[in-house]
């Protein structure tokens, strides 16, 4: 183990933030991620929203309402 900094590896791909599932009654209100120069994030929610990665780091992409109203 070593005793220096720990960052998670930027080469890492992650499709969703979030996954929920369709369903009745399922919704989620301004939902975010951000990237925090370690790897990328393609979508917010379930294939929708911006892509968080090392071009914006520390900004966050933001999903407002999902479903869709």
């Amino acid at each position: 183990m070593s005793n220096g900094p720990h960052q998670n590896n930027p080469s890492i791909i992650t499709a969703d933030g979030f996954s929920v599932p369709e369903a009745p009654g399922v919704r989620l209100q301004h939902i975010m991620t951000v990237s925090l120069s370690a790897g990328t994030i393609q979508h917010v929610v379930d294939g929708v929203g911006g892509r968080a990665d090392n071009t914006n780091t520390g900004t966050p992409q933001f999903e407002v309402d999902d479903p869709a109203p």
